[in-house]
């Protein structure tokens, strides 16, 4: 966790609470959350099942290449 006390953490906070940075923020935090969540949960994402970096970047990459797929069929129901 970042310190209270960081420089960085204080400016961010300080950027975020303005209006222009709720404004930003707000836009942005459901969509990408959303996505990690279903990553974790609904994927099993909560381990790689690879070791090393590269091979544990493979298995990311896979996992979010089979949610794109699986949005695209989604969509294609729907606009049916």
């Amino acid at each position: 966790m970042a310190s209270v006390s960081n420089p960085l953490t204080l400016k961010m906070r300080e950027k975020l609470s303005s209006a222009y940075g709720k404004t930003i923020y707000s836009r942005r935090f459901p969509s990408v959350e959303g996505v990690f969540g279903v990553m974790k949960s609904v994927r099993n994402g909560w381990q790689f099942f690879r070791r090393t970096l590269k091979k544990a970047q493979v298995d990311w990459a896979e996992r979010c290449i089979a949610h794109n797929i699986a949005k695209l069929i989604s969509f294609r129901r729907v606009n049916v």
